[in-house]
């Protein structure tokens, strides 16, 4: 079985980098399958900011202060 190890804290880092881009973006498109974009709704960004914020929750509950890394195996 092949084991990688996953940064906790760069994983944290991503998360929180997300939220701030959502957050400080003055307007979100998003990019269509044929390549044309259309603007975000306001629900669906709030949908993906309170998605960022509770997977920041549950990976500092998870990994408290100490844990570096997970490792994980296929």
């Amino acid at each position: 079985m092949a084991e990688i190890r996953v940064s906790t804290g760069a994983l944290s880092d991503m998360i929180k980098l997300y939220e701030k881009l959502l957050k400080d973006a003055s307007g979100i498109a998003v990019e269509r399958k044929d390549g044309s974009r259309e603007p975000m709704t306001a629900e669906t960004r709030q949908t993906i900011l309170d998605s960022l914020e509770s997977a920041s929750q549950a990976l500092a509950s998870g990994c408290p202060e100490g844990v570096y890394g997970l490792f994980l195996t296929d």
